[in-house]
C-alpha cells in the first residue's frame, strides 16, 4: 500500500492524498520539497471503500495505525480529505508525529455545503460515467487557466479508478466530518497550513479557522498559477508554513 520516495534511514514524512486523488500526485507535489528538507516521502493511494469504515478519514486512520506500529514518522499531513484524516489522527495520538503538513483543508467539523459537492459529483459520475463528466468539466474550464490544472489532475486520477469505486469514495467523503475545533486544539505540535486562493472547494476561510484553533500553526496562501506551473509549489508552501509556526503551547 505505502510508497516511499527517498533513501532508507531518512526521516519520514507521511502525506495522504485527497479524495479522488492519488499517491502519484502527492509524489509530484511533495517528494522534491521534502527531499530538499531532508525527509523521505511516504504516501499511498486512498484505501478502497470499506462498508465497515464508511468514513474515508477513519479508513486512513486505520492505515496510519498500522504504519506507525512498524515505522515512526517525523511529519504527517495530507491534502484536502487527507489533511482532515491526518489532523483527526494526530489529535488522538499526541507525539506520534513531530509536525503536521495540512494542505487545502475543506471544512471544519460536520460535513457542509462543500462536502455535499462530492456527493453531487458522485451522483453525476453514477449517471453519466467518468469520461462524459470529465469532458464536460474540460468544456467548462476552457479559457479558464486558473482551473485547468485541476481538471488535468482529475483526468489522471479518475481514470485510474473503477467507476463504482470512485462513486463510493466520493459519497463517503460527502458524509465525512472534518476535525472540529476541539480536536485541532488538542494537537500540540507545530503545523503548516496551506490555502489556495480563490478555491471554492477549499475555502481560505477554513484554512484560517484551522490556524486559529491549532496551538502552533503557520499559514501560507498559494495561487492557481503557481500550482499550475509546478505542483511542487504545494509542498514548498506547506514547508514554509511549518517553518513559520510558533512554539506549541500544548493542549488547550
Amino acid at each position: 500500500m505505502w510508497i516511499r520516495h527517498g533513501k532508507a534511514g531518512t526521516p519520514v514524512a507521511v502525506v495522504l492524498p485527497g479524495s479522488g486523488s492519488t499517491a502519484e500526485f502527492v509524489g509530484r507535489a511533495f517528494a522534491g520539497p521534502l527531499a530538499a528538507a531532508g525527509h523521505a516521502l511516504v504516501t499511498a493511494d486512498p484505501p478502497p471503500p470499506d462498508p465497515d469504515a464508511p468514513d474515508p478519514a477513519e479508513a486512513w486512520g486505520l492505515a496510519l495505525d498500522a504504519l506507525a506500529a512498524r515505522e515512526p514518522f517525523a511529519l504527517l499531513g495530507g491534502v484536502s480529505l487527507g489533511a482532515h484524516a491526518a489532523a483527526r489522527w494526530a489529535s488522538r495520538r499526541p507525539g506520534a508525529a513531530g509536525g503536521l503538513l495540512l494542505v487545502l483543508p475543506a471544512w471544519t467539523g460536520p460535513p457542509d455545503a462543500v462536502a455535499a459537492v462530492s456527493g453531487a459529483t458522485a451522483d453525476e459520475i453514477d449517471r453519466l460515467g467518468v469520461e462524459p463528466l470529465l469532458a464536460r468539466l474540460r468544456t467548462l474550464t476552457t479559457g479558464e487557466a486558473r482551473a485547468a490544472w485541476v481538471v488535468d489532475e482529475l483526468h489522471t486520477a479518475w481514470r485510474s479508478r473503477g467507476r463504482a469505486a470512485l462513486v463510493a469514495e466520493l459519497r463517503g467523503v460527502a458524509a465525512s466530518r472534518g476535525p472540529d475545533r476541539a480536536e485541532l486544539r488538542r494537537i500540540a505540535v507545530r503545523a503548516g497550513v496551506v490555502a489556495l486562493a480563490g478555491d471554492p472547494l477549499h475555502p481560505a476561510t477554513v484554512a484560517r479557522d484551522w490556524v486559529t484553533a491549532l496551538p502552533a500553526a503557520g499559514l501560507v496562501t498559494v495561487d492557481h498559477p503557481a500550482v499550475a506551473a509546478d505542483r511542487a509549489a504545494l509542498g514548498a508552501a506547506v514547508l514554509r508554513a511549518l517553518a513559520a509556526a510558533g512554539v506549541p503551547t500544548g493542549a488547550r
